[in-house]
């Protein structure tokens, strides 16, 4: 899923860490109007349990201007998109596109156009996953997890980079993963897609610094989702991710929170090239 928001507070846990933060953001930016562009900021690509993380009361505060400000949900699944939309307090704008087809940015693009004067946040976090031998892969196979694990990022990369590097500012969140560092069986393409990510990111980070555009990779372990559902009712992989994890469990969605926060917000502005790796210690110990 893609999530498009403009606004510079995106949500602030209940985390003491993070009170005094969301303090300092309602008065910096309590003088600005849901509508204005100065309060845009966007979110591009958070899957659907991050975003209902980041619109629940309990993440952000009441006063919170997640709740408030406009925002767009992008996948290719309108029931999805309308259970988080229903989270949201503004009606965002729902687009219904298929990250892995290659000509999706030209729509999405003018969709977005059509609806907003900038774009100051992307978080790519569209993900597709096949665990597979190997030697049972096929090229399509390879071809639809790179396409949108890698090309997609990409592509929205350029879709929102150009206008970022005009205005001088911009924040990028590639969401990759450990596999992308470490490795693992039956994940060759995920693995690759996720490293590329990490390499992306690199590469953006050192190209676009100049400009006020910051460029960082999120790392998860393993983490509770939709997408692991069916590998956590496997007693013995179970087993396996939290032994070799240090804190003994699976990671939450709101594991994530921190990270997200501090690197999509202007507090970041000197972190930019770098992977952020949130694994409860497995690749501390590999």
């Amino acid at each position: 899923m893609s999530v498009v928001g403009n606004c510079f507070d995106i949500g602030v846990s209940t985390h003491s860490a993070l009170a005094n933060w969301e303090n300092h953001l309602k008065e910096e930016y309590s003088h600005l109007r849901a509508d204005s562009p100065a309060a845009r900021e966007t979110l591009l690509s958070i899957e659907k349990k991050i975003t209902d993380a980041y619109s629940k009361e309990n993440f952000c505060g009441n006063g919170s201007l997640m709740r408030v400000l406009p925002a767009a949900l992008i996948a290719r699944s309108e029931p999805d998109l309308r259970d988080v939309a229903a989270t949201l307090t503004n009606e965002p704008l729902v687009i219904v596109a298929d990250l892995g087809d290659r000509s999706f940015a030209a729509r999405v693009a003018g969709q977005l156009e059509g609806a907003w004067e900038s774009v100051d946040i992307l978080v790519n976090n569209a993900g597709l996953a096949r665990p597979k031998a190997s030697l049972h892969l096929t090229l399509n196979d390879w071809d639809n997890i790179l396409d949108i694990n890698l090309r997609a990022a990409f592509s929205l990369c350029q879709l929102v980079g150009g206008g970022m590097l005009r205005r001088q500012y911009g924040r990028i969140i590639n969401v990759a993963s450990v596999l992308g560092l470490i490795g693992d069986a039956w994940a060759a393409p995920y693995a690759a897609s996720k490293s590329g990510l990490v390499g992306l990111t690199r590469s953006l980070g050192v190209e676009w610094a100049s400009a006020g555009v910051t460029v960082n990779a999120l790392c998860p372990g393993w983490i509770e989702t939709d997408m692991v559902t069916d590998l956590q009712k496997n007693a013995e992989f179970d087993t396996r991710v939290t032994r070799r994890t240090p804190v003994h469990r699976w990671g939450r969605v709101d594991d994530l929170d921190a990270a997200l926060l501090l690197l999509a917000s202007p507090n970041s502005a000197f972190l930019t090239g770098q992977t952020i790796v949130v694994d409860g210690g497995l690749t501390a110990g590999w």
